[in-house]
């Protein structure tokens, strides 16, 4: 036992080597370096278990693996032992659902159903250890610009662009820009196989008067998917006088 100058029992070491720290039950303890700022760890009965630090540049936890660790590092399991969530020998994580700063990721299930959706040629699906792992094949994002120098003409452009990319792409978005303002609105359009990708004229790409760009365009492309099989042409529709050196960027992914 130990005990104040009046007696009073502050704390003991039970029978059965259980210790009562601070009076107030056995196993009340905060466990603390005897100096400095390092973690603790507050055991109290009928209470989580709690490791904090009294230091904010202080890591409170910290769990080594040997040189040779083959199993994991760490593991929460369930009340039969069933593991939810671990982490490898090697820092990988796996969770069966979690969040990340509001975010959250998707179960297998969730990514196995999005899967096709969100499209084969910009992820690939395998299987390890048991556990479906999707990997980002390609950048999300290709810009493919078109380009007249001097005054375009209201026609449709010969040149064509062709998917080389091995997969089908989507166009996301359409740009249309001059180098010259022009007294009167310019139009463009955007053909694929020889057919329009907007689902009426009013959304093609349209500079107006003393303007320099449409702006970006992502609304009616109703002919988003470009296959390998597909190539692209641009059609002038209008010309406002004056207009000059145009570039037409299509966006896809």
């Amino acid at each position: 036992q130990w005990s104040n100058s009046s007696g009073t029992i502050l704390s003991y070491v039970r029978y059965d080597g259980l210790m009562s720290v601070g009076g107030s039950g056995l196993i009340t303890s905060t466990i603390r370096p005897s100096s400095g700022t390092g973690g603790r760890i507050n055991l109290s009965s009928n209470n989580p278990i709690t490791i904090d630090t009294t230091s904010s540049v202080v890591i409170p936890l910290i769990v080594k693996s040997t040189a040779s660790q083959t199993v994991d590092i760490q593991q929460w399991q369930n009340s039969s032992g069933s593991i939810l969530s671990n982490i490898t020998a090697s820092g990988g994580a796996n969770f069966a659902s979690a969040s990340i700063s509001g975010s959250a990721i998707a179960t297998q299930a969730f990514v196995t159903a999005s899967y096709a959706l969100l499209s084969s040629a910009n992820f690939t699906a395998a299987s390890v250890g048991g556990n479906q792992v999707y990997t980002k094949t390609t950048a999300p994002y290709q810009i493919i610009p078109f380009s007249v120098t001097g005054t375009p003409t209201a026609q449709v452009y010969t040149q064509r662009l062709y998917n080389d990319t091995g997969s089908t792409r989507y166009i996301t978005s359409v740009r249309a820009n001059i180098g010259a303002s022009a007294t009167a609105s310019t139009s463009v359009d955007i053909l694929k196989n020889n057919t329009s990708i907007f689902s009426s004229s009013a959304a093609r790409p349209t500079i107006s008067a003393s303007g320099y760009t449409s702006g970006i365009i992502s609304a009616s492309i109703s002919g988003s998917a470009v296959a390998t099989t597909d190539y692209l042409q641009v059609q002038v529709i209008s010309v406002g006088t004056g207009a000059s050196d145009l570039t037409v960027q299509v966006t896809w992914s």
